[in-house]
């Protein structure tokens, strides 16, 4: 039996309390604010325009999950198995325990109070609903389509209303009736990103509703964690397309704004492909249909060939509004990854001058790819966490703020070349 309330144990956040294995890495993390700069003249009115009831330290994100509950723990929490059923409740995530909200908004705007970096952690976590295990139950209907058991359809429905009714909710508190979600890579306990997007909600002034969808990650071991993690990757697929139906079906919910960490990237490349196959097949606009207006690919941890068949030869790009790609040449891990899987290249450490005149006139001819090239010496030891800097962090609120690359546009990145960008770590200083 589930119980209806999970309340997890407390984790620091600025503490690493995983183990930092091969590739696999996330590494600590060090909670900065965003360069200043970034907010212009908006910084007074952002945080003014909080409503009351979100003025505080303490962040509520929306998750989903179908990572099993670990009953071997000692506590109530979400571990690395798989789970046949998506949970969906509330994380409470407290950016510091110690500041109020003016000093939280003082640190994030104005880079003061003196501390340079604040220590979040996961206070709570509710459960609110969980989705019936899958597979479901169907028939053959007439004309070779399937037919859901009626009582599996009935209870269905009715909890994705309720999903929808906790967003409905959320929604109600901003302006922006945007749904920002984040998919994480490998070796992630349940917590992290949790962090991560309290983090980002908040320096991007609490606008919208954050979701964290997480799938089975954390296997322990070295070899046998990655592949198993991969393969959990694959299990999550269709849990993770029927979450994206059940929000991009809310009138309202005007778009929907997806980001992904190295694998990650993987599963929710595959869950928008199989979707935007089955859009088109039915003879709808899939654009239209799942809302998604930016598609950001952080460090992924993808083959070049393989993302360009199952992906790019699908038209994928055409079903969202834009999609952007962050790398590193020196990311440590996924050179690691590359030699593992024997792979000639993985997207996420490209070199600017590996980039063929066929790759930039296909990126060139979409007219919604950019490739951001980082420069700067964040991503810890191995290069693969630099997702988390504060200058990928103001990049992005200022791509979620409709800004196109490029100094004319307000988003100050060195161009190389058409749809080709670098960023580093002196970015809007």
């Amino acid at each position: 039996m589930i119980p209806e309330k999970l309340l997890i144990y407390k984790h620091v956040g600025a503490t690493c309390l995983h183990l930092v294995l091969i590739f696999l890495v996330v590494g600590c993390v060090t909670h900065k604010p965003m360069p200043e700069a970034v907010y212009g003249e908006q910084s007074t009115r952002l945080f003014a325009d909080v409503p009351d009831k979100l003025k505080a330290p303490e962040v509520d994100i929306l998750y989903a999950t179908d990572r099993a509950l670990d009953e071997d723990s000692g506590v109530l929490l979400y571990g690395h198995e798989r789970s046949f059923s998506l949970a969906f409740g509330i994380a409470r995530v407290d950016l510091d325990k110690d500041i109020s909200w003016d000093d939280l908004v003082a640190w994030t705007t104005t880079q003061t109070p003196a501390p340079e970096a604040i220590k979040p952690e996961v206070e709570s976590v509710t459960e609110l609903t969980r989705l019936p295990p899958t597979p479901y139950k169907y028939t053959l209907g007439e004309g070779g389509g399937l037919v859901l058991d009626p009582d599996i359809a009935d209870k269905r429905a009715d909890i994705q209303k309720e999903i929808q009714g906790t967003i409905k909710e959320r929604l109600a508190l901003t302006e922006r009736k945007q749904v920002y979600m984040h998919i994480h890579g490998i070796k992630e306990p349940f917590e992290d990103p949790l962090i991560l997007m309290a983090m980002s909600y908040h320096v991007y002034g609490r606008q919208g509703v954050p979701v964290v969808y997480s799938w089975p990650a954390g296997e322990p071991g070295l070899l046998r964690g990655y592949t198993r993690d991969r393969e959990s990757g694959e299990f999550t697929i269709y849990h993770l397309k029927d979450f994206i139906r059940t929000v991009a079906a809310m009138d309202e919910v005007e778009q929907i704004n997806i980001s992904a960490h190295s694998r990650g990237t993987d599963v929710v490349l595959t869950a928008l492909r199989e979707l935007v196959i089955e859009a088109r097949a039915s003879g709808v606009d899939p654009r239209g249909t799942f809302k998604i207006a930016n598609l950001v690919l952080l460090a992924p941890d993808l083959d070049v060939d393989v993302t360009s068949q199952r992906a790019m030869a699908e038209g994928l790009h055409f079903a969202v509004g834009r999609v952007t790609i962050y790398v590193n040449q020196h990311d440590v891990a996924l050179a690691l990854s590359q030699q593992l899987f024997a792979s000639e290249k993985r997207l996420g450490e490209f070199d600017p001058s590996e980039i063929t005149d066929a790759q930039k006139e296909r990126m060139e001819a979409a007219k919604n790819i950019d490739v951001i090239f980082y420069s700067g010496e964040e991503g810890g030891s191995l290069g693969h966490s630099y997702y988390q800097a504060p200058v990928i962090l103001a990049d992005i609120f200022l791509l979620y703020d409709g800004k196109l690359p490029g100094s004319r546009h307000g988003r100050p990145l060195e161009q190389l070349d058409n749809s080709m960008w670098v960023i580093d770590d002196s970015y809007l200083q």
